[in-house]
Parts: structure tokens; C-alpha cells; sequence
């Protein structure tokens, strides 16, 4: 006898914060060929929403800072690319630090 898919599958969801990550950082997971990557290899679904406020400002009632929403069918997929995301955001926002050695890189003398 065959096995019946549910009309409905059960949908997992989980919520990724990036506002807060330097720029390079979120431009790099919101490419296209990024989040396509991440989702034909998690089989996920991933939309972005919210709205970018600079470091130190907070959202005004009723708005989000910018997220990521990351849906699929399985519970283990949402994770794997959430962590995925999260490896890629990270990467990116240690390229984006500024080191010790470049602080005066924009100084015409030092002293």
C-alpha cells in the first residue's frame, strides 16, 4: 500500500536578525545567488523583511528592524540554513571589522 503525503505539510519556520551586521555582511546573504544557493541546497524557502535602522536606533512601534524568514517542510533544513546564513553573516562581518592596524589608515599624519 502507498504512503499519502499530508495535503497540507507541516511548515517549520525561524526567524534570523541581520540588521545589525555591517553592510557588506547583509548585502552578501540578500543576493540572489546567495539565498539561491542556500535555498535549492536546504530545499527551504527565505524572504527578507523589516526595515534596515542604523546601529543605535531602535524600530518605531509596530516596525522590525530587518530579518530573514527562513520556512521549510522539515525542521532539520530550517536549522541547517539558518546556520548557513548565520556562517555566511559572520564571515562577512569579520572581513567588515576594522583591525588595530587600520584605525589611522584615513589619518594623513600620526603621532
Amino acid at each position: 500500500m502507498a504512503m499519502l503525503k499530508p495535503a497540507l505539510p507541516q511548515r517549520f519556520t525561524s526567524e534570523l536578525e541581520i540588521n545589525d551586521y555591517p553592510q557588506m555582511a547583509r548585502f552578501k546573504v540578500m543576493q540572489r545567488d546567495s539565498l539561491q544557493a542556500i535555498q535549492e541546497w536546504t530545499k527551504v524557502a527565505i524572504t527578507t523583511k523589516g526595515t534596515y535602522y542604523p546601529p543605535g536606533r531602535n524600530a518605531p512601534p509596530g516596525e522590525r528592524k530587518l530579518f530573514m524568514v527562513i520556512e521549510g517542510e522539515s525542521e532539520e533544513a530550517v536549522k541547517a540554513a539558518k546556520k548557513e546564513l548565520r556562517r555566511t553573516l559572520e564571515e562577512h562581518a569579520a572581513v567588515a571589522a576594522p583591525d588595530d592596524s587600520s584605525t589611522n589608515r584615513y589619518a594623513k599624519y600620526s603621532i
